[in-house]
């Protein structure tokens, strides 16, 4: 008996006899696996030699777009935008889980606590540059680290660090024949040139919104290019009009009879004008010369609309309130939360990559297969103190919850109050 009579057993259990007579020779030990047991198609993602090739706009394909990226990420409203979605998860609470109650389950949630405590850089379970390094998916669409690792004094094996490497510095990204992610091939420039190819289990992926097998996923960024593009048209056009015209249009009128020289020389004065504390003109009597004012351009409502526009794909509107006339308290607070929501599946994101792409690897590693998982999870903390209040005491007073030593703690966690314990101890 062999692998392939096990999986016929379970076939044929299900489908019953039909299938039996229909096509249960099919996996036979000897037989090639049913297509019912096999993956037949694939995403339908286009990669040509390790490139994805489905952007339309010719600067941001490839590794093109990463230098235009950064030069978004110096825009005043592109930078708030991202540091409104990093700082709260950058500030986030994470813990280790253990997947059950029993001395086993603790044991090994206890240890990978330990491991990832003693990552280089490490300030916490999740060290604060590691989550703000993993949380420039968001900007470039895709992260990864290398998991490097070593021998702990206990005979286990652990985490040494977790390195980045920047997107910008694959040169082709390897996937199987459905899809499916195998490895990065490495090129750096530099003092410290670099080739190499890294295998897809060594590497720790954070892809913001992955479609298909697109690995380099969908940057934040892609979707407000437009309107960074035209806002930083806009204030090119709008410092040239202000060069122009912020002083006025110089007009020098000149006698009819006035020779070709001067007739020249009083169009290189109009045409070099320009003004500063010394600027001045000395003319003939005969000569007239004025500053015409002009009514210029309103740049400014177009600039508000696009970095409304640069908020708005982020679901971050509020960065805009109280720019206008327009917006109120209860507006802001809706939107806050529906951006929290977002922030929460970002978070949740974060966390599951790194509990499928490290925590269960090292598990199995040390404590075998069979071993109870273990997951990091990470909670926003929340500040609004008036809010949890009034939720406490609506489900206290409707005999929703009952309020417990477990209640108590997580009130005082979330207002960063000390334990029920140290508290009594101070007094």
């Amino acid at each position: 008996m062999g692998i392939w009579s096990t999986v016929k057993d379970g076939v044929v259990r299900a489908l019953g006899d039909a299938a039996v007579k229909a096509g249960a020779s099919a996996l036979d030990e000897t037989a090639r696996p049913s297509p019912m047991l096999m993956e037949i198609g694939a995403t339908g993602t286009e990669i040509f030699a390790g490139q994805f090739l489905e952007e339309y706009q010719s600067d941001l394909r490839g590794t093109l777009k990463y230098d235009v990226f950064g030069k978004m990420r110096a825009d005043a409203q592109v930078a708030a935008l991202l540091n409104v979605i990093e700082l709260p998860i950058r500030a986030a609470d994470f813990q280790v889980v253990p997947a059950d109650d029993s001395e086993e389950a603790v044991e090994v949630a206890a240890f990978v606590e330990d491991a990832l405590r003693r990552v280089e850089g490490a300030s916490g379970i999740l060290g604060d540059d590691f989550v703000r390094q993993a949380m420039l998916m968001v900007p470039y669409g895709v992260m990864l680290f290398e998991k490097v690792y070593c021998a702990r004094h206990d005979g286990l094996v652990g985490w040494r660090k977790f390195a980045p490497r920047l997107p910008k510095t694959v040169a082709r990204w390897r996937i199987d024949a459905n899809g499916e992610f195998i490895g990065v091939e490495q090129r750096v420039f530099g003092d410290t040139p670099r080739n190499a190819t890294i295998p897809s289990d060594k590497l720790m992926r954070f892809t913001y919104r992955e479609e298909g097998s697109h690995l380099e996923g969908r940057s934040l960024l892609r979707d407000v290019y437009k309107y960074w593009w035209y806002k930083d048209t806009l204030y090119k056009l709008a410092a040239i009009a202000a060069e122009r015209t912020g002083v006025g249009i110089p007009t020098l009128k000149i006698p009819r009879n006035a020779p070709e020289v001067e007739r020249e020389r009083a169009k290189a004065i109009v045409r070099g004008f320009r003004a500063n504390e010394e600027a001045g003109i000395v003319m003939p009597d005969d000569f007239d010369f004025t500053l015409t004012t002009t009514r210029g351009f309103a740049f400014m409502p177009l600039i508000e609309h696009h970095n409304a526009m640069i908020a708005k794909a982020a679901l971050a509107q509020f960065l805009n309130l109280g720019q206008t006339s327009v917006g109120s308290f209860a507006l802001s607070q809706s939107q806050t939360d529906l951006f929290l929501m977002t922030l929460n599946g970002l978070l949740q994101h974060l966390c599951a990559v790194v509990n499928r792409q490290a925590v269960e690897e090292l598990v199995r590693w040390n404590f075998g297969e069979a071993a109870p998982m273990p997951k990091v999870r990470g909670k926003l903390r929340s500040t609004d103190a008036k809010r949890l209040a009034e939720t406490l005491d609506l489900l206290v007073k409707g005999n929703l919850i009952t309020p417990d030593k477990g209640i108590e703690a997580v009130v005082r966690e979330s207002l960063d109050l000390p334990p029920a314990g140290e508290a009594r101890n101070e007094e």
